[in-house]
Formats: C-alpha cells, sequence, structure tokens
C-alpha cells in the first residue's frame, strides 16, 4: 500500500473485530511503503498515536520503527516517552500502547 497514512486511518477507524489482529496490522504495516518520520514535533506525535491506536495492541518501538522511514527506535522512544508523561500513551512491560 503506497500511502501508509490512508492504511493508518484505515486501522484507526476499523471495527475492533478488525483491530484486534494486531499482527496483521503489523506485517501490513511492515510491508507498507514506509512513511517518512516527520520534521516538525506535531506530525512525529501524530504518526506515533495514529499507529499505537491502530494497533491496538503495546508495541514496541522497533515495531513501530520498521514502518517509518528515518525512525529509529530510539527517536520513537523519546517521542513516546513525553506522550506517556502526559498521560496520552501507556508505558506497558515490552513497549508502549494507545
Amino acid at each position: 500500500m503506497a500511502d501508509i497514512a490512508e492504511f493508518i486511518a484505515r486501522w484507526s477507524n476499523s471495527h475492533s473485530s478488525e483491530r484486534r489482529n494486531s499482527q496483521r496490522f503489523l506485517t501490513e504495516f511492515k510491508t507498507a511503503e514506509p512513511i517518512p518520520w516527520p520534521k516538525d514535533e506535531t506530525g512525529r506525535i501524530a504518526i506515533l498515536l495514529k499507529t499505537l491506536r491502530a494497533l491496538g495492541r503495546e508495541a514496541t518501538t522497533n515495531e513501530i520503527a520498521a514502518g517509518i522511514k528515518g525512525a529509529s527506535a530510539a527517536k520513537i522512544e523519546r517521542v513516546a516517552q513525553s506522550l506517556a508523561v502526559h498521560g496520552l500513551i501507556r508505558k506497558g512491560e515490552k513497549g508502549y500502547l494507545g
């Protein structure tokens, strides 16, 4: 799928039965054409929030970074920590939850 933003939006708006299949989301997310890591903080926050909410389960920073061109686990971690401090996402045992 060429437009990963559209892909994330589709999963964000999907029914709960479809969202429960988080492994399918990750597989499609990793094989889709990666979306570029935004240069601005607002864009980075938006991508991370949409991705975690669409996934519907805990995800590691490596899993998330695999679908975003130019993002590393460390870059994802920095944004995720900030969002967790503000209560917008939660820190789990192995990653983050939207």
